[in-house]
């Protein structure tokens, strides 16, 4: 997802608005905690890289870490 957002091939409307960005810790933190709990966009991120791509599309399964 970070990879994506630097890209702009998501937004952080599309995340409702978790916008994790590289050297944020405090951002990573809260997608954890998203992500543990099932909320909002953290509930997409709990299904895995793949599931991620998927749903973000716009060329996301084809980056280097896919």
């Amino acid at each position: 997802m970070m990879e994506c957002l630097t890209r702009e091939l998501i937004s952080p409307s599309q995340t409702e608005g978790l916008e994790i960005r590289f050297g944020d810790p405090e951002s990573s933190m809260a997608a954890l905690e998203m992500m543990a709990y099932r909320r909002g966009f953290g509930d997409i991120l709990a299904e895995g890289v793949k599931s991620v791509a998927n749903h973000i599309g716009q060329g996301s399964n084809d980056l280097p870490c896919m």
